[in-house]
């Protein structure tokens, strides 16, 4: 969920340059701590997706924002979730799982846990996978983000403005 800013500042009151450089600053420190969140989601996995951050904010106007982006196909399937498919031995005679099966994830929250496959071994040529429940980590970090996300720009322009010789 984007969050976007939009500041109306008068220039001849403060250096617009200093409210800025602050404004850049703590925009890039959200997006390390809202990365550090999409971590958390996938402390327990083997494969561990790249997460980037782009962080903008428009010369012309205060305007801008944090992004945290992933191209992982995997870490896409266990936010959004899956629809039931089959599945199918291709590279193999059989399909081999156990029976029992605890996610690392759920769904609306910001972490991850052990996870556990366990359970007498089955062996099968398909199967019909019931699909995989949306684990919405996304939605859920947006959520989290929005509690201190506002209040971190506004000390941020506080504090760019006071730099500046301005007032609050």
């Amino acid at each position: 969920m984007p969050v976007k800013l939009i500041a109306i500042i008068p220039g001849d009151v403060f250096k617009i340059d200093t409210v800025r450089l602050e404004l850049l600053n703590t925009l890039r420190r959200s997006g390390t701590r809202i990365k550090r969140d999409f971590r958390k989601t996938t402390a327990t996995w083997k494969r561990k997706p790249k997460f980037e951050t782009k962080v903008s904010l428009r010369r012309a106007a205060a305007e801008g924002g944090v992004a945290v982006t992933t191209n992982d196909e995997i870490f896409g399937y266990v936010d959004a979730g899956t629809k039931p498919h089959p599945i199918v031995a291709r590279r193999a005679r059989v399909l081999r799982f156990n029976s029992r099966f605890a996610p690392k994830t759920r769904p609306g929250f910001v972490g991850s846990f052990r996870g556990d496959s366990s359970g007498p071994l089955v062996f099968r040529r398909s199967v019909m996978h019931p699909g995989t429940r949306a684990r919405r980590f996304s939605e859920a970090i947006a959520q989290l983000a929005l509690q201190w996300f506002p209040g971190e720009i506004q000390a941020a322009i506080n504090k760019g403005v006071a730099k500046s010789g301005g007032t609050k």
